[in-house]
């Protein structure tokens, strides 16, 4: 069919484009899919943070278990860096959750110089998440930190 060409050329006209990096588009995490939401933060801590061995064990702090893990960041307080809350609706910067998943933990008066409390990048023991990941929960933590009944 001739107009088969033309309409090939259509869609390789759209914004992402032919051959274009599919992952440009979505790079801040959410342009896609509108703002992100707790479920979208969720998914992200449960897949890179909430093992038994991290931060979904009993003893663990921040619990990141389904049931706990909003109300555990945006109430909690951090353990290494006090008086700094692990999440600051509002404010990235002022939340710890933030300068552990970005890994600018010495950024923080109390983190300055050797023998630190500040612990380390997390996830531990793995790369940083992916920047458009960092980028969806720093949004997440601008835009006040919605939770689960905030729809």
């Amino acid at each position: 069919m001739k107009l088969r060409p033309l309409v090939l050329s259509l869609v390789c006209v759209a914004p992402l484009g032919c051959g274009a990096n599919p992952s440009a588009a979505t790079d801040a995490g959410f342009s896609d899919a509108g703002p992100p939401t707790w479920e979208s933060v969720q998914v992200i801590l449960a897949r890179s943070c909430a093992f038994t061995s991290c931060h979904g064990a009993l003893r663990a702090y921040p619990r990141l278990s389904a049931q706990l893990a909003y109300e555990s960041l945006t109430t909690g307080m951090s353990m290494q860096a006090a008086p700094m809350r692990l999440v600051s609706p509002g404010s990235p910067a002022q939340s710890w959750l933030m300068h552990k998943l970005d890994g600018t933990m010495s950024s923080q008066a109390v983190c300055a110089g050797a023998n630190t409390p500040c612990g380390t990048t997390m996830p531990q023991g793995s790369d940083l998440l992916p920047a458009g990941e960092r980028a969806m929960i720093r949004a997440w933590i601008q835009m006040g930190a919605p939770g689960p009944r905030d729809r």
